[in-house]
């Protein structure tokens, strides 16, 4: 006899991939193959659906019929792992990726890790952001202050300007952009007026923010990074420019007593 295992892994390999190994384990009777077509077409539908809604700039590129295509091959490989469907598609960038018929569009997963930072900033839980008084305020009280970034902050890495190619997008001017290679960090976050903002990070801010993530407290996360910083000016700039726009909390994370 067959482990209850066994038979939900065929039943959920059919609903995603539309073939009927779990008529093998299940006397449905002669509609079974039928019955078990309108679960795959309908879960189809509806993580293709949920898909476009993360994704409608890589939508608008590719066009509805192509990315159908790759979203029934990538549905294919990737089943649902959790209720949420907010959840569901965080890997499509790194599908396409691989995906042979979008080979010519190198910059497609870029656009597509942007959107989905731009789908989970969105969503993210949301925290009382920092300004510069209550920062100042916090460094004389704490001197083990952690600069905690928001919890909607999303670092993406990026190899080409895919933030200009989005842009284009939104705003219908498609042809006034020239594809560029561009390895960079870009931030996406929320900020204070609930828009999701993204930006190129240096590779100061990027180390500056991934270490207030780990915890440790900012003048490590500080001397850290300045071994990245090239200009103080222009870092003391981007840096003023994330605290005013929400970048980090008003978090902190006490020192343990020595």
């Amino acid at each position: 006899m067959a482990m209850l295992h066994n038979i939900q892994q065929a039943l959920l390999h059919d609903i995603y991939t539309g073939s009927t190994t779990s008529a093998a384990y299940l006397a449905g009777g002669a509609n079974f193959t039928a019955r078990l077509q309108i679960y795959h077409h309908n879960t189809l539908l509806g993580l293709t659906d949920t898909l476009a809604n993360i994704y409608p700039t890589v939508q608008q590129i590719v066009g509805a019929d192509f990315f159908t295509m790759a979203a029934r091959a990538f549905i294919a490989s990737h089943r649902q792992q959790v209720g949420n469907r907010n959840k569901f598609g965080g890997e499509l960038a790194a599908f396409l990726a691989t995906y042979t018929p979008a080979e010519m569009l190198p910059y497609l997963p870029d656009v597509a890790a942007l959107e989905w930072a731009y789908f989970q900033a969105a969503l993210a839980t949301d925290a009382p952001t920092l300004d510069f008084t209550a920062l100042s305020k916090a460094l004389a009280t704490n001197p083990g202050l952690v600069l905690n970034p928001h919890p909607s902050v999303q670092l993406v890495a990026q190899n080409y300007n895919a933030l200009a190619i989005w842009q284009a997008h939104q705003q219908n001017d498609v042809s006034s952009v020239v594809l560029q290679p561009l390895h960079h960090q870009l931030l996406v976050w929320r900020g204070a007026d609930d828009g999701v903002l993204m930006a190129p990070a240096s590779n100061a801010m990027t180390l500056l923010i991934q270490q207030g993530q780990q915890g440790l407290p900012l003048a490590e996360a500080l001397a850290s990074a300045s071994q990245a910083i090239t200009d103080p000016t222009t870092f003391q700039q981007e840096f003023a420019r994330a605290v005013s726009l929400g970048v980090f909390t008003a978090l902190t994370k006490e020192q343990p007593d020595a």
